[in-house]
């Protein structure tokens, strides 16, 4: 059945989940402390509800998690080739982190993450991560696409070693979403402003039809800049990152303007 444990002010302690069959189990934690959760008795599609200003651990999850009403760190663990949602916490005073590997998929969902806050996501599991306003830093290997929201600051920092597909989402135009990091970068649907000069591998970004924005070009040195566009808009791009003999290749029926091109 349910089990609901409010701990002490600062505690650090541990606590094994409840299977989670009949009821949720959630954890309620302010203070300085850390909880740590062994969630293995936990069961596919059960919930572990995490709260408060401590920090949580959470180990061996299958479950689901929803860390919406806590505010600090918040670092998850998955069992292997698990299948979970998670939605996570606010990271005001602290990153959430999600580590997972095998064949399974971890669904993020980001609302609650704050405009400028981190997501960090490793392993070699398969993660897709929604309504995100904050910032992600990937290190997953097994496919992942993030999908973005307007936020208050009308910037978006993807930093990513592995290849990672951005949707645009509701990203407004005039907002920037910077692509950092040697991980090969697919943006669709693009209405917001992108800058690549700071990414190393292959950037292929598909704007929204009649979009008008700009780009900023990846280095190249790992592989192509590829920007894909239709309609009446027109595609300003600064190729100033792009290096010397690098290619940059432009599609579609939209006007484009490119500047300071030495590359190719």
């Amino acid at each position: 059945a349910a089990v609901t444990i409010t701990t002490a002010e600062n505690a650090t302690l541990d606590i094994q989940t409840g299977t989670g069959a009949n009821g949720t189990n959630t954890v309620n934690s302010d203070g300085t402390g850390t909880i740590t959760i062994d969630a293995t008795a936990l069961g596919v599609d059960s919930v572990l509800d995490v709260n408060g200003s401590g920090a949580y651990v959470v180990n061996n999850l299958q479950g689901d998690v929803n860390a919406a009403g806590a505010t600090a760190a918040v670092t998850i663990t998955t069992a292997e080739n698990a299948t979970l949602d998670i939605q996570t916490g606010t990271g005001a005073n602290g990153t959430n982190t999600v580590n997972s590997d095998g064949t399974g998929t971890i669904t993020i969902d980001a609302t609650a993450l704050g405009d400028g806050e981190l997501l960090d996501i490793n392993g070699t599991s398969a993660y897709v991560v929604t309504d995100l306003q904050g910032d992600l830093d990937n290190a997953a290997s097994g496919g992942v696409t993030a999908t973005l929201v307007a936020n208050d600051s009308d910037t978006f920092s993807i930093t990513s070693s592995e290849a990672i597909t951005v949707e645009n989402g509701t990203a407004a135009a005039d907002e920037t979403i910077s692509l950092i990091g040697a991980g090969a970068f697919t943006v669709t649907g693009l209405v917001a402003d992108v800058d690549a000069s700071s990414a190393t591998a292959a950037v292929t970004i598909t704007t929204a039809e009649n979009a008008t924005l700009d780009i900023q070009t990846g280095t190249g040195a790992n592989g192509t800049n590829t920007v894909n566009s239709d309609g009446t808009g027109t595609i300003t791009i600064d190729a100033t990152a792009l290096g010397d003999g690098e290619l940059l290749d432009i599609n579609g029926t939209s006007a484009y303007v490119v500047t300071d091109l030495q590359g190719d």
